[in-house]
């Protein structure tokens, strides 16, 4: 079967209306279980055409085999490599994703659990979050306690806590599929003591409100509390709609008993102002350092969040000191 495979060039018409392609390919792949290098060798030829075929059970059936069959890293990797040369980057990394593995970072000691196209674009980011973002992480010291607001699936908080001085972090998420991300990696990364996940929105006012996914995928962002719009200001349709938590920062500190946070990491997409609104004590008290917040896209934002910091004793580090695409703040 194998050798016939090797001399024959299949053609993707004649792949694709082969009705026994999915069992061809299961048979294929039980075969390269007794020699592993048949799998880099024999299935690139048959996949481009099989995953242009119009018939979803069809691929369905070859992602099963795939994930079965691909269970170490090492063997995804060489066989994403072979697969991919004539394939589009989008499918490859589809492919790259489906071994439902963990991925070490390449920006530090950070590993995250890689289930979805998401998570597995962002481990292969040299800098998921900024390169200089991390260095302003790497500079918390042992008394730190970071505050990651609109914290996805932890980047940010892994590497802070995962530096020599052992800082700790509370991740704030509301998106159901990115805090459940959240949390395995907290696992993965053995930082259950270090990290405290808290599954809700920061907001001005604590209360249940509808939280608006975009897309129903763990590593994406740019979802809202309390209304579909996103960062720019523009209504969005959700693919999913759930009722979460909406905590105040202030309310928060007090109810859980948390640590009084030492820096501040917000990107929540547009709804920074809302965040500011709910930490008035925190922000005024002498406990906060130093802050980072994604920029605004909308001006009359930008200039919300410009005038509630500036009250409450805060202002725009230089540019020359700005860190990546965030804006950081210091205090007066």
């Amino acid at each position: 079967m194998f050798e016939f495979l090797r001399r024959r060039r299949v053609s993707p018409t004649e792949f694709s209306r082969n009705p026994g392609a999915a069992r061809l390919l299961e048979h294929c792949l039980k075969r390269a279980e007794q020699d592993p290098s048949e799998l880099v060798v024999v299935v690139p030829k048959l996949i481009p055409s099989f995953l242009d075929m119009a018939d979803p059970t069809e691929r369905g059936k070859l992602f099963v085999a795939l994930v079965k069959h691909l269970r170490h890293g090492e063997d995804v990797e060489r066989f994403v490599r072979a697969l991919f040369k004539g394939v589009s980057a989008d499918k490859a990394v589809r492919y790259a994703a489906i071994g439902n593995r963990t991925k070490r970072l390449p920006c530090g000691d950070v590993q995250i659990a890689v289930r979805s196209v998401a998570e597995a674009r962002l481990a292969g980011v040299a800098h998921p979050i900024g390169a200089d973002v991390i260095d302003w992480l790497k500079g918390l010291g042992p008394d730190a306690v970071l505050y990651e607001i609109g914290a996805g699936i932890g980047i940010a908080s892994l590497i802070a806590v995962g530096q020599p001085a052992r800082p700790r972090a509370v991740a704030f998420e509301a998106a159901y599929f990115n805090f459940a991300a959240l949390c395995e990696n907290i696992v993965v990364n053995k930082c259950v003591d270090r990290v405290t996940p808290i599954h809700a929105a920061l907001t001005d006012r604590t209360g249940i409100g509808e939280f608006f996914c975009r897309v129903v995928e763990r590593g994406t962002g740019e979802h809202a509390f309390g209304r579909p719009v996103n960062r720019g200001g523009n209504p969005f349709e959700p693919e999913a709609v759930l009722m979460v938590p909406g905590l105040r920062l202030d309310d928060a500190v007090a109810m859980f008993r948390l640590p009084p946070p030492t820096h501040l990491l917000i990107h929540v997409d547009g709804a920074e102002g809302a965040v500011l609104r709910g930490a008035e004590s925190c922000l005024r008290g002498g406990a906060v350092q130093g802050m980072l917040i994604a920029p605004q896209a909308v001006p009359a934002q930008a200039l919300e969040v410009d005038r509630l910091l500036e009250r409450s004793g805060w202002s725009e580090t230089e540019r020359a000191g700005t860190v990546g695409e965030m804006r950081e703040f210091h205090r007066r």
